[in-house]
C-alpha cells in the first residue's frame, strides 16, 4: 500500500467530512474514500455499503447527490473524476463495521489466537463492542475482534 502525503490525507478528511453527512443521511456508511491523484486529474473513489449491500442504481442517484455538494463546496481545484462504489464480492472484511453489514451471512475468518493463525468459517450471529459472535460447526463462539486479521464472505 503506497503511503499518502500530508495533503492527500488532509484532502481526504476534508472531503470525508463534507460527504459524510449526505452518505449516512441516505443511510450508507462509507466503507472507503480514496483520492488518487494523476497528473493531469485526480479520481476520487468512495466506496459505500449498508446492511444487504447496496444497488447500482443507489450508488448512481448518491453519487449525483455528491457530485452536486462537491460541486458547491469545490474542496478540489484541479478536474478530478467522481466514483461512487459498492465495496465488491471479493472485498475483505476489516472492521466491526464491515462485520455488522455481513450478521446473517456465512464467513470465512482469519484470526491469530493461543494455536497461532487459524480459519474458522460459520454465520455472523452478532457483532458486540469488542466481541463477534459466529454459529459454527462447533456452535455458537465468541472471537475478540482485535483477534481478526481479516473475514472473507462466502458466496
Amino acid at each position: 500500500m503506497a503511503v499518502k502525503s500530508s495533503y492527500q490525507q488532509a484532502m481526504e478528511g476534508r472531503i470525508s467530512a463534507l460527504v459524510s453527512p449526505i452518505v449516512t443521511e441516505a443511510g450508507y456508511d462509507l466503507v472507503e474514500l480514496q483520492l488518487i491523484q494523476r497528473k493531469s486529474s485526480s479520481l476520487l473513489r468512495f466506496v459505500v455499503d449498508r446492511i444487504g449491500g447496496i444497488t447500482l442504481d443507489e450508488c448512481a442517484e448518491l453519487s449525483r447527490r455528491i457530485s452536486y455538494l462537491l460541486e458547491v463546496e469545490n474542496p478540489i481545484e484541479k478536474h478530478y473524476t467522481l466514483e461512487v462504489t459498492s465495496p465488491g464480492l471479493g472485498r475483505p472484511l476489516l472492521t466491526a463495521s464491515d462485520f455488522r453489514r455481513k450478521v446473517g451471512e456465512r464467513v470465512r475468518l482469519f484470526l491469530n489466537n493461543d494455536a497461532g493463525r487459524v480459519q474458522i468459517e460459520g454465520e455472523i450471529v452478532a457483532v458486540e463492542q469488542k466481541e463477534l459472535i459466529m454459529k459454527t460447526a462447533a456452535g455458537e463462539e465468541r472471537f475478540a475482534l482485535e483477534a481478526v486479521i481479516k473475514g472473507k464472505t462466502l458466496y
